[in-house]
């Protein structure tokens, strides 16, 4: 457990990791946990781990570049913003059976982010989410997974998976108007 309620539990920013970097299982951090321009040449493992930092980040990952997969999956749960603006995620950021809270604000933040794949399927999602200017090349989403509070003004991708709308073309129309602002 890393904890400093309130300010930075665990910092590692411009941090480079040759390999992945396993923060899963019982990994648990209450304050912030920032890897602001961190390097990760493998897979961020965040499965089944705690954040908890709620009306604060509870992960700042700002310019983070993961050469694979970021996993908040598999009982995730993270109360305070997932920010990860500007960053560039070769694999799939991926938050199946995660649950992500931050009633007051932005639960997953990924403005201007490169990313391979974005997988919320299974996500509980307490919070707006923004994907403003991002750029997903395949999103995996379903429609019970979105928040009322949507940010996606310029957001890219390029593929659905599997091949699915959401209710059809009306629905995925009514997915886009969601959010306040939206240009393609």
């Amino acid at each position: 457990i890393f904890s400093n309620p309130g300010g930075c539990a665990l910092r590692a920013d411009r941090v480079t990791v040759y390999g992945p970097m396993a923060c899963s299982g019982r990994f648990k951090a209450i304050g912030e946990t920032r890897l602001l321009g961190a390097h990760i040449s493998g897979q961020l493992l965040l499965d089944g781990g705690e954040l908890l930092n709620l009306g604060g980040f509870a992960l700042n990952a700002d310019g983070l570049v993961a050469d694979g997969d970021v996993f908040c999956q598999n009982g995730f749960l993270a109360k305070g913003e997932m920010r990860f603006a500007n960053a560039r995620i070769a694999g799939q950021l991926g938050f199946q059976g995660a649950t992500l809270v931050q009633p007051a604000g932005r639960a997953i933040q990924c403005q201007e982010a490169q990313i391979g794949s974005l997988w919320i399927d299974d996500a509980i999602i307490s919070g707006g989410v923004d994907l403003t200017e991002a750029d997903v090349r395949t999103l995996s989403d379903r429609q019970t997974a979105w928040p009322r509070r949507l940010e996606m003004d310029r957001f890219v991708y390029g593929s659905l998976f599997p091949d699915r709308p959401i209710g059809g073309p009306t629905g995925r129309l009514a997915w886009l108007e969601r959010s306040q602002e939206y240009r393609p």
